[in-house]
């Protein structure tokens, strides 16, 4: 039985890192002809063979075997307690001394159901390789790519027991981000490899002179993202718990079949693999413009190379950490670009297990929402037709009763990042507030009478708080949503939003250097323009004019007694004070660069200042709760 198996296994996967013909031909004859996918079935029936006459072995041959297993764990346990590892490997002991980790079935039953798996995931990803549209590079066909990356990240988090297996897999997926240019994904993926190889040299005690590592938690401390966490010895699958230690005996070269000896990756996991997988990650990052990053990743390695005096390597380490400051001093005032996020939704029994499902997408800058919807309908367009295809234009909540089971849907918001006031404090950068992102919000505008808007003391704000399976960037461009909530804000929360946005917007005009004295004068128009419709003067009057009555807010999340109310006038008025102080800043500036023809307009525009302050003046005082006098 085990030979019959050992047999497809190696008909079924060797085509997958032995492409080319020639390589192909090491197989026996009577496996050679066979075509690929019926090569899985041969695997999955000689599984399912072997899962069945296991389960049915009620000899003592298993029970001998597993108080062998025991003895043996107990005896081994014993002699690493009283070594100096004993806080380290106790808990993997404990783990391996769990029952249904040394029953003899399970461990077969859970083998199994992982190969049957993973021979799916190879099945789909063979499909997906011979199709013509992974070899191009249209928008439209960018999203083939995207499938097959998700196949690609299926199989290699099937192989996390197998540390080797997962770097080939993870390298497959940072050549399709390369193809897209992604290039941040790709330095992502290049970072849980160099994790994974920093994790096994520690277990595996094979640190040489002058490296002082203690896993993958110093690859997570110098790209600065959790996600790299997740290479740990005691992570296993997603569906397996920390009884699950993945820290594996290296898989060499000398004991693969010659037809896999091209694409081991067993040479990575060497003191000088992992410094050449530490050199292409810091090359990532820049290609990535991340170059906050570069100088910590080669932190990592500048110590060793220091001890073995490899003085040529460490003066190229030192070019390339002049080079990454030297890019962040062109840019720091510069308007950086960022990643643009859109939420789609699948609906339609056509879907299968997409049915009901959502991701966000991380984007290129500049991605416009009907740029990403005619991609992804263009895609699945090919699959189900046209006619089948069609795109919900709100944002409401879905209702799949309603839907057509013959037609697929799909649901895309433009999403922003969501941070809480304590997150905003401690992200003070533009990167800081663009990188390890999680969590996403977009908005539904809706009145207490029935429509979307309305005045601005009647105009509520619903917000839908998206919250990802992993942080962005991440080895994929596309993260399942795992939890949603929900938040309504008060008129005047909505009010302090937008006043806030546009204060935003007037220090990022400010800090850019040179200063764009358009994209600056078209942001003061909108904090003190006297025509602007719902402008500065009428939010003040509305929500900061004494007398206002405070009226109960039942809707709000918030605000829901006077005490809150007035805190949130307050809010409102150190926000007013902070844009008038700006929009003086931002005058000064105007004045001394516009030319003689523009001298009319800015006479104006210092008009319209002086008439907003006064008008403001009066309502910009703090007030205390009575309550609290």
């Amino acid at each position: 039985n085990l030979s019959q198996i050992r047999s497809n296994l190696y008909a079924a996967f060797a085509p997958l890192y032995t492409p080319n013909q020639q390589q192909e031909d090491l197989l026996p004859n009577r496996l050679k002809y066979i075509p690929f996918l019926q090569r899985h079935v041969n695997l999955k029936d000689s599984l399912h063979n072997l899962r069945a006459f296991v389960n049915e072995d009620t000899t003592s041959a298993a029970f001998a075997h597993r108080s062998i297993l025991c003895q043996s764990v107990s005896d081994l346990k014993e002699e690493s307690l009283s070594s100096m590892k004993r806080s380290a490997s106790s808990p993997i002991f404990q783990a391996i001394e769990n029952d249904g980790l040394l029953n003899f079935s399970a461990q077969v039953t859970r083998l199994v159901k992982n190969l049957c798996e993973l021979s799916e995931d190879a099945t789909r990803m063979h499909l997906k390789i011979s199709s013509s549209h992974v070899h191009t590079k249209s928008p439209v066909d960018s999203e083939y790519i995207l499938s097959l990356i998700d196949t690609l990240y299926s199989m290699a988090d099937r192989c996390r027991l197998s540390p080797e297996m997962r770097l080939y897999w993870l390298l497959q997926i940072m050549e399709r981000h390369n193809t897209l240019s992604h290039f941040a994904e790709a330095a992502q993926c290049l970072a849980h490899c160099a994790a994974i190889v920093a994790e096994h040299l520690v277990n595996r005690d094979q640190l040489s002179a002058g490296l002082n590592l203690h896993g993958c938690a110093d690859l997570a401390d110098a790209v600065g993202n959790f996600n790299v966490l997740e290479e740990s010895c005691v992570c296993g699958q997603k569906d397996s718990s920390l009884s699950s230690p993945s820290c594996q005996a290296p898989v060499y070269a000398s004991d693969l079949a010659a037809s896999f000896a091209h694409y081991d990756t067993s040479h990575y996991f060497t003191t000088s693999g992992w410094a050449n997988l530490i050199s292409m990650t810091a090359e990532a990052f820049s290609k990535a413009g991340l170059y906050e990053f570069v100088p910590r990743i080669y932190g990592k390695l500048t110590p060793m190379l220091e001890t073995l005096c490899q003085y040529a390597q460490l003066s190229d380490v030192h070019g390339e950490i002049k080079d990454a400051y030297l890019a962040l001093q062109k840019q720091q005032h510069k308007k950086r670009l960022f990643n643009a996020y859109f939420r789609v939704g699948f609906y339609g029994a056509l879907l299968g297990p997409m049915n009901g499902s959502e991701y966000v997408y991380r984007e290129v800058p500049f991605t416009k929402l009907p740029e990403m919807t005619q991609r992804i309908t263009a895609y699945y367009a090919e699959k189900f037709g046209e006619d089948r295809i069609v795109v919900i234009k709100d944002s409401n909540v879905v209702n799949p009763r309603a839907l057509d089971s013959n037609k697929v849907y799909f649901q895309i918001t433009y999403v922003e990042p969501y941070f809480e006031d304590c997150e905003l404090r401690r992200r003070t950068t533009e990167l800081q507030r663009n990188y390890v992102l999680k969590r996403f919000v977009h908005s539904l505008p809706f009145t207490p009478k029935g429509p979307a808007h309305g005045s601005l003391s009647e105009q509520f704000q619903r917000q839908i708080i998206l919250t990802t399976e992993r942080h962005f960037p991440y080895i994929k461009s596309r993260l399942a949503v795992v939890s949603k909530t929900n938040q309504v804000l008060s008129p005047i929360e909505v009010a302090y939003g937008d006043v806030s946005r546009r204060v935003q917007q007037l220090e990022s005009a400010l800090r850019t250097k040179p200063v764009d004295v358009k994209f600056l004068q078209m942001i003061l128009q909108g904090c003190i323009g006297t025509t602007v419709n719902q402008g500065p003067v009428e939010v003040a009057l509305t929500f900061l004019k004494p007398g206002n009555p405070v009226t109960p807010l039942p809707e709000s999340t918030f605000i829901l007694n006077e005490a809150a109310y007035i805190d949130a006038q307050n809010r409102l008025r150190v926000c007013f004070r902070q844009m008038l102080q700006h929009s003086y800043h931002a005058l000064c500036i105007n004045r001394d660069m516009v030319g003689t023809d523009q001298l009319e307009y800015h006479r104006e525009l210092e008009r319209q200042f002086k008439i907003v302050t006064v008008q403001l003046s009066p309502l910009l005082k703090l007030e205390t709760c009575p309550d609290r006098k």
